[in-house]
């Protein structure tokens, strides 16, 4: 994954899996492998955290409402 990194930097293109890989170690996500994903309710996100460095990252989400 870090060489997949290392030439979308150099050419300057977008990667088109940007949630499946850890920004910090460049490790990909495997969910219950190398990530472990939780849900937290009180701020609307999620929380992916890396396995193997610890790094952690958010991204919000929105309950549906009902009609």
């Amino acid at each position: 994954m870090g060489l997949a990194v290392r030439i979308s930097k150099k050419y300057n293109v977008r990667i088109p899996f940007r949630r499946e890989y850890c920004k910090k170690c460049h490790v990909l996500w495997i969910p219950g492998k190398t990530v472990r994903v939780r849900t937290d309710r009180k701020n609307k996100r999620v929380v992916y955290t890396c396995l193997e460095c610890g790094h952690r990252q958010y991204y919000g989400y929105h309950r549906k409402r009902k009609a």
